[in-house]
């Protein structure tokens, strides 16, 4: 009995042995299988590609990718929303069997596009090979809409037949899951009847990249724009000696691109810069800390790179011959011996943070040869110079520049009629803005240099600093060449707020390096698509009126950016179509043309009344977010308005010259609404609601010097008029202070009123603001902002408890007899920022501190608008500039 105990024992032992035998070693099997007769997925991809890829290790660049700090914004792009779901699933941490399934994964993925159109993708199963061989069994058992199995042989495959017509041809080879497009393609990898490509015995200049990009140069050079006549003879003459080859390595807040290339060119000036290895430019150690961007050459010096345009653009040998006659005939010395002596390699240009106006930087390579030539050009009646200038101890001269020399620097499209200039170690300074050259020059003095900048190490570390040509950008200031479109490469590369490339050659290889970064705390980024050009509806770009306004449409979505064109036309454009619509009412030349949107009524779908126009004229239309005009108009007022229009509640009020009101309503009615003042309206009444009420706030410029508070029909609210002193510009601001209706109003000579709804003055008011004013205040929700005619930026308010407190700053380069201030919570702190434009083409954004914010000043001008504009939850900002077009720029939230 106990014998039999025994040996039943011992059986479970052995089956149990058995059991966990097989357990271990059936999985050992498949895994010892996947790697008999193993290949890499480069061998499968057939010759003759395009563009070929490869990903080392597919799992690690996924979680990579995963971690990347503008993941999130990539994949708000369409072009790549498909992906987000996988995405979002390697980001979850909770996700079960997350580094199993990445261990799985990393294996390398290769493929590549072909001039037909079809592609090839491949993938090293690895350890899972052996289980996926069994996968055409488990197929047959599994219905999925438009998949098939199709048993042939040895090129047995699944077809993923798309309803549109497509195919997609996937199957095994060994280890290898190969998938294409084309099925001579695909049968032609599984039966290994096609020769390897070079992808599979490539070696690349380096290892460790997360993905690579190999090029034919003939691709390459197909995709050069030719048609551009200045860089298309230029790539027309480079040849390319083997592969174009782009390495990609992803870090969880940089992204870094490398391209190396072996490169040369028929152009005898272009192979000279080549033959010339790069060195270390000596100005990239003088940059000051504060550089917001800048462009640096350092190739040999500018007569090398004038014999490049001399051969690239006969007008600029044109542009040569008669700048050398006119240097002899002024100066009684040729264009070598005024400027090309003494210029040495590195030529530059940079900007500074808080400064608008850029510096130009000219090595000296001989300052006698450079004392000789500037003693010629001052002595001269030609020139007129200036050295009075003195700034912190430091004096800056200024000479008028001669029109030879400025159609030279036209050629770098560069513009300096009058600079200011100075010297400094060894470098020639100039720029339109003394105080700007004054930091410069102060900076590098004190040891605060770019270099130094965490952002710039971050964004250079590791790469030899040799370099023929360097670029470091700001997107909120300046937008490189290469970022200047509206392709998804270029979409991806605008969500990086800063880079810096630079490029360097030697014995024949040219080596490209780009690394971005999304930038320290907020900041802007230029919305994918601006600037906005309008093509003038076939005229030639036009000149566009400095307020842009959105119209968004509440019920089916989409939106319509409205700007006046030539002073007397109505443009929209909309952003999902990419066409422009057009209205002018088509009178009399001279006319000009004004709009105003109502922000009380919602417009549902483009079919609904949407704008108010009115012109000069007196002539009124309501039109649909389409532009055309709805039913009932245009109407003829028979006025000429003294002010803009105001819109509010389904009306649209013009002011007369006869001091009424003409309100006209959403049906062409028009009706004249009488005011308790005999002078004219000279802006437009500030209409506001109170309540069930409406209220309108005016100022009829006059000597009487009184500010009113009426009803809608025009009535004086108790307590009205209130006397200000002297004359003023502008509408009164009525706005909301708590559950009180308060108006303030400021005149010229600064004195700013605030009064209750009742005409009361409020407690602390008047005070009295030091400057010029031509622009009336705005409300924040805490405190009131004006800005003076000199470029004084005031803040003006009462925190809780606490009495009337004035606070100014003087804002740089800034004058303002023609300003807007606006008022948006960009960051989301629940503080508004304040934003002012003056008399050029700058815009400041300024917190409630004064802090100048990230990336502004902003090249634009005129009434910006402020909004979401893609529905992404950020706010976007659009501003006319003033080379005609519409810019957009995004502010990102803190990170």
């Amino acid at each position: 009995m106990e014998k039999s105990k025994s040996r039943r024992g011992r059986g479970l032992l052995i089956a149990l042995f058995v059991l966990l035998s097989l357990i271990v070693l059936v999985p050992l099997g498949f895994i010892g299988a996947s790697f008999i007769g193993r290949e890499s997925p480069s061998a499968a991809v057939p010759p003759g590609f395009s563009l070929a890829f490869k990903v080392p290790h597919a799992g690690r660049a996924a979680e990579k990718l995963a971690a990347h700090e503008t993941v999130g914004e990539i994949l708000a792009d369409p072009a790549f929303a498909s992906a987000a779901p996988l995405v979002a699933l390697l980001r979850d941490s909770s996700f079960f069997g997350k580094d199993a399934l990445i261990g799985m994964l990393n294996n390398e993925l290769s493929g590549a596009l072909y001039p037909d159109d079809s592609w090839v993708v491949s993938f090293d199963t690895g350890i899972l090979s052996s289980v996926l061989r069994v996968a055409p069994f488990a197929a047959a058992r599994l219905t999925i809409p438009n998949l098939y199995y199709v048993n042939a042989g040895k090129v047995s495959r699944f077809e993923y037949r798309d309803p549109a017509g497509a195919t997609v041809f996937a199957g095994f080879r060994g280890n290898l899951l190969v998938a294409s497009n084309s099925s001579v393609v695909f049968e032609g990898i599984l039966s290994r009847s096609l020769p390897e490509s070079e992808l599979g015995t490539y070696e690349f200049a380096k290892a460790g990249f997360d993905a690579a990009l190999l090029a034919d140069p003939s691709f390459i050079s197909a995709s050069l724009p030719s048609d551009d006549p200045l860089f298309g003879p230029l790539a027309r003459s480079l040849s390319w000696e083997g592969f174009p080859e782009v390495l990609v390595d992803i870090r969880r807040d940089k992204l870094d691109l490398s391209v190396s290339a072996p490169l040369s060119s028929s152009l005898a000036s272009v192979g000279a810069l080549l033959e010339k290895p790069s060195s270390v430019p000596l100005f990239l150690s003088r940059l000051p800390e504060s550089t917001q961007y800048e462009s640096l050459l350092s190739a040999g010096g500018m007569d090398r790179l004038l014999a490049v345009y001399r051969e690239l653009d006969p007008r600029a040998a044109e542009t040569l011959e008669n700048a050398e006659r006119a240097s002899r005939l002024l100066f009684g010395i040729g264009l070598n011996e005024l400027l090309f002596d003494w210029i040495g390699p590195d030529v530059a240009v940079f900007g500074l943070e808080g400064r608008p106006k850029p510096v130009f930087a000219l090595q000296i390579a001989d300052e006698e040869a450079r004392k000789r030539a500037f003693d010629r050009l001052l002595s001269s009646l030609a020139v007129s110079g200036d050295d009075s200038t003195v700034l912190d101890g430091y004096r800056i001269s200024r000479m008028l520049l001669p029109d030879f020399i400025a159609s030279l620097l036209n050629l770098f499209s560069v513009r300096l009629p009058s600079p200011y200039w100075i010297i400094d170690d060894g470098f020639f300074l100039a720029s339109e803005s003394p105080e700007t050259l004054l930091a410069a020059v102060s900076a590098r003095r004190r040891g605060e240099t770019l270099a130094r900048n965490d952002i710039w190490q971050n964004l250079t570390g590791g790469e030899s600093a040799r370099a023929s040509v360097s670029l470091f950008y700001t997107l909120d200031r300046s937008v490189p060449f290469f970022l200047k479109g509206s392709g998804p490469a270029q979409r991806v590369l605008s969500l990086y707020n800063q880079g810096c490339l630079s490029v360097r050659w030697e014995e024949g290889l040219v080596s490209l390096k780009l690394s971005a970064v999304p930038g320290s705390g907020g900041g802007l980024g230029v919305i994918p698509g601006f600037p906005l050009v309008s093509d003038g509806n076939g005229s030639g770009r036009p000149s566009l009126g400095k307020k842009v306004d959105v119209l968004r449409f509440t019920k089916k979505g989409g939106m319509r950016i409205l700007c006046i064109e030539n002073g007397n036309t109505l443009a929209s454009y909309d952003p999902a179509s990419g066409s422009w619509e057009r209205y002018s009412p088509g009178a009399a030349a001279g006319l000009e043309l004004s709009f105003v949107l109502d922000r009380e009524t919602a417009c549902e779908t483009p079919s609904d009344p949407a704008v108010w126009v009115s012109t000069s004229e007196g002539e009124v239309s309501l039109l649909d977010g389409n532009l055309k005009p709805v039913q009932g108009f245009p109407v003829i007022t028979g006025i000429r308005p003294t002010a803009k229009p105001a819109a509010f509640a389904g009306f649209l009020y013009l002011a007369d010259a006869d001091s009424s009101l003409r309100k006209i309503d959403s049906r062409g009615g028009v009706s004249s609404i009488s005011m308790p003042f005999s002078d004219p309206l000279r802006s437009p009444p500030a209409v506001l609601r109170d309540g069930k009420n409406i209220v309108m706030g005016m100022y009829p410029k006059s000597f009487a010097s009184q500010v009113w508070l009426t009803d809608g029909e025009g009535a004086p609210k108790s307590g009205w008029p209130q006397p200000v002193s002297g004359l003023a510009y502008g509408s009164p601001l009525v706005f909301a202070s708590g559950s009180h209706i308060r108006l303030a109003f400021i005149t010229q000579a600064g004195d700013l009123f605030v009064f209750e709804g009742d005409g009361a003055p409020v407690e602390g008011f008047p005070v009295r603001l030091d400057g010029v004013f031509y622009t009336q205040p705005i409300w924040d929700g805490s405190f009131l902002w004006a800005v003076s005619a000199d470029g004084s930026l005031w803040r003006v308010g009462a925190e809780k408890g606490k009495e009337i407190m004035v606070l100014s700053q003087k804002i740089p380069d800034f004058k303002a007899e023609s300003a807007s201030l606006a008022s948006a919570d960009v960051d989301g702190d629940r503080t508004p920022e304040i934003f002012a434009t003056g008399d050029g083409n700058t815009l400041y954004g300024y917190s409630a501190s004064f802090s100048l914010l990230s990336g502004f000043p902003l090249a634009a001008w005129g009434e910006p608008w402020f909004g979401d504009l893609n529905g992404d939850g950020r706010l976007d900002c659009l501003a006319v500039s003033m080379d005609n077009t519409i810019a957009g720029w995004q502010f990102r939230k803190e990170r």
